[in-house]
């Protein structure tokens, strides 16, 4: 066992842990949940689809526009949206007759499980990181009878370097990504 290949194994756990950051976002709210919010007609007994009465958009993160095919259905259509969702705070706009609805920022509590699940990650990737560490050093005892104690100091010199960086890396992927959830 060399310390190219643990290196290569710790590396291993650093790419698995970037991918699972990635993973790790705001939840967001999509076009095609907002199109199968029902909204109620004039009598308030029968419901369509928001996608049959009108078009939706999103205009950037943090903003949905809805666009009526008739702008008699805006108020209705409002009703609709804050029966899905009480947070949603939808405007009709009198000129252009669309309907625009603010997305509500998430709650300090989805923040919070977000930032928990960054730290569970990196504390499982810095785990594994170390238990590879351990390995090579478990290895090193098994062989030191058959090297020089110089060898087998530089390697262990070397591993502690390695397990140093690697530690460094997933602690600042932790950093950048948790300074998305403050």
């Amino acid at each position: 066992m060399d310390s190219e290949e643990v290196k290569k194994k710790m590396e291993k756990h650093i790419m698995k842990l970037k991918s699972q950051l990635v993973t790790i976002t705001i939840p967001a709210v999509q076009n095609a949940v907002i199109e199968k919010v029902p909204v109620p007609l004039n009598d308030a007994k029968r419901h369509v689809l928001l996608n049959t009465v009108a078009t939706v958009s999103m205009k950037n993160k943090e903003l949905i526009v809805v666009t009526p095919t008739k702008q008699a259905m805006g108020p209705n259509i409002v009703i609709g949206l804050k029966i899905y969702n009480a947070d949603f705070s939808p405007r009709i706009d009198r000129e252009s007759g669309n309907v625009f609805v603010n997305i509500p920022k998430p709650s300090k509590e989805t923040l919070q499980l977000l930032r928990e699940k960054v730290k569970s990650k990196v504390d499982y990737a810095l785990s594994d990181i170390k238990n590879e560490h351990k390995k090579a050093l478990t290895h090193l005892s098994d062989i030191q009878d058959f090297i020089s104690k110089n060898d087998a100091f530089q390697f262990k010199q070397h591993l502690n370097e390695l397990v140093k960086e690697q530690c460094k890396l997933a602690n600042e992927m932790s950093e950048t990504k948790l300074k998305e959830f403050s």
